[in-house]
């Protein structure tokens, strides 16, 4: 049997059409694109604060190679609510290349922290002054926030329990 190659020095095996082509690879030229697979979910939701790590990707090319992943796209910033979008991008030696993305959204959540300024029960006598100790309020997110004081009126001439309400609303 004999056998004809005809070799580009830059290329390597010619084909039909100058594209290359390789013995005993079926199908012809690679057209197929790498598969990339995310560690991790590509959908992510984290709480405004946290800590965002980057799993990466892995990319597998014709079932076998392992191609490098290149990480491109938004910077997730945690102390920013929004939507990022991280794009990662494989490419073969033959240059089809795959992108896949992952969507990384900051979220508010969790409510504000109100911290009284002394004690939650304050026992006054008849007639007696009270003094209004206020609170702060802090959110992992916005970082201090005012307070606005509400409920009842202490009046100090009549006996009864007072209610005051402390509150403090967040950006979210």
């Amino acid at each position: 049997v004999n056998k004809s190659i005809d070799m580009d020095n830059e290329r390597g095996p010619v084909g039909i059409g100058g594209i290359p082509s390789y013995p005993g690879i079926q199908g012809g030229p690679d057209t197929t694109p790498p598969v990339i697979t995310l560690n991790g979910l590509s959908n992510v939701t984290i709480e405004c604060g946290d800590v965002y790590t980057e799993l990466g990707a892995i990319a597998i090319d014709k079932g076998v190679n392992s191609i490098p992943v290149i990480i491109t796209g938004d910077t997730v910033d945690t102390s920013t609510l929004g939507t990022y979008t991280i794009i990662y991008t494989a490419t073969d030696p033959a240059k089809n290349a795959s992108v896949s993305t992952r969507t990384v959204t900051v979220v508010d959540t969790t409510a504000p922290v109100v911290t009284l300024n002394g004690s939650s029960t304050v026992n006054i006598n008849i007639s007696g002054a009270y003094t209004e100790l206020d609170a702060t309020a802090n959110d992992h997110c916005d970082g201090p926030l005012p307070v606005t004081i509400g409920g009842d009126t202490v009046d100090t001439f009549t006996y009864n329990t007072y209610t005051i309400l402390y509150t403090a609303t967040d950006s979210s």
